[in-house]
């Protein structure tokens, strides 16, 4: 796969929700983490990122993988405080 734009990124975003409501897991995962890399390319810590991110996670968590979701949400949350910052209510949101 060479270099997503952003428009394109979101494109492949949606084919990986449809083969998840396919039952296809496997082969949504992998776009999954193959988007992950371009977004970064991107944009690191920048939104794009983060929204790969979030669907990332959300198969993660309903798959009942945890563990592996844990750190994922972390970086998001990271992502989301660099890009909104700390405010007062984050006691709150991790609670």
């Amino acid at each position: 796969m060479g270099c997503l734009d952003r428009d394109e990124i979101i494109i492949v975003l949606a084919a990986a929700h449809l083969l998840i409501e396919q039952g296809d897991v496997i082969h949504a995962e992998r776009i999954y983490k193959t988007v992950l890399n371009q977004a970064e390319t991107v944009d690191r810590e920048g939104p794009l990122t983060g929204l790969v991110l979030l669907d990332l996670h959300d198969l993660y968590y309903e798959q009942g993988r945890e563990d592996e979701a844990a750190p994922v949400w972390e970086r998001i949350r990271r992502i989301l405080i660099r890009q909104f910052g700390y405010c007062k209510t984050q006691k709150f949101i991790d609670e």
